[in-house]
């Protein structure tokens, strides 16, 4: 358990809002100074589909 990352993830979690996409996600978290992807989003949620995002969902947003 655990490795030599140091603790958990550094992150946020966010929940699914109507009519959001990652890039939308992603992008509002740039503007708030994060540097996120689509991409790392869904490296950061295993098994995640950008076409298949449930409002209420839960996922990680990677931190800097």
């Amino acid at each position: 358990q655990g490795g030599a990352e140091g603790g958990p993830q550094k992150g946020y979690e966010y929940e699914i809002q109507s009519g959001d996409t990652l890039s939308a996600i992603s992008l509002a978290y740039r503007q708030k100074g994060v540097k996120v992807t689509p991409e790392q989003i869904l490296k950061a949620n295993p098994g995640l589909k950008a076409t298949s995002l449930q409002v209420g969902q839960k996922i990680f947003i990677p931190g800097p």
